[in-house]
């Protein structure tokens, strides 16, 4: 959306490597749009362990709750690839949104789909077997953040063990397993940075 870029362009661009956090559990100064790359949102463990709760891709913005309705940040916000970011007054935003009803709805659809990915979520974890918990976990992935080359999805994404087992609600142990045997079978394969998964061998 052209009129939504040139707005975001007015505002400071910053840029973070994997890894890097960018928001801790305090309330921001701004919100902040995603122009290129992922961002996981996670929390912490009372042990120490990240609990990764979602991920955002690019043309989605967060704090989202806190922009529109000053709900507290409760979670850390981290790059989960190379990522560039506009940061935006929070009123400023608001205003917006305000007057341009077309870009209200844009965002509408956006929060839609961040909705969709938790209720695919908590079906997720009602499945048994974690063989299952991981091919629907894969299918999901390449639905919401895949573009599909011939019969194969191409994630510019890559997710680590962990943070896999912690989706599906299985240890890193047995996230290994699985993915393991989805890569002899050539269901799906994973290169750094990228995963790819074959749409017609994960039915």
């Amino acid at each position: 959306m052209d009129k939504l870029k040139a707005f975001f362009d007015q505002y400071r661009k910053v840029n973070y490597k994997k890894g890097e956090v960018i928001l801790q559990e305090e309330t921001p100064e701004n919100i902040f749009y995603i122009q290129k790359g992922f961002v996981k949102v996670y929390t912490i463990s009372d042990s120490g362990d990240e609990k990764l709760i979602l991920i955002y891709q690019d043309g989605e913005i967060f704090p989202l709750p806190w922009a529109i309705n000053d709900v507290e940040n409760n979670f850390f916000f981290g790059a989960a690839s190379d990522i560039t970011l506009n940061l935006v007054p929070k009123q400023d935003f608001v205003n917006y949104l305000k007057t341009e009803p077309e870009v209200m709805y844009y965002f509408l659809q956006k929060s839609l789909d961040v909705y969709k990915e938790m209720e695919d979520r908590v079906q997720n974890l009602e499945q048994s077997k974690a063989s299952l918990k991981i091919i629907y976990l894969f299918q999901f992935l390449a639905q919401r953040f895949g573009k599909i080359e011939k019969d194969k999805v191409n994630l510019n994404l890559r997710l680590a063990h962990h943070d896999i087992a912690s989706l599906v609600g299985i240890s890193r142990e047995t996230a290994s397993i699985e993915i393991k045997k989805l890569q002899d079978q050539k269901i799906i394969s994973l290169s750094e940075g990228r995963t790819v998964v074959d749409l017609n061998k994960i039915k």
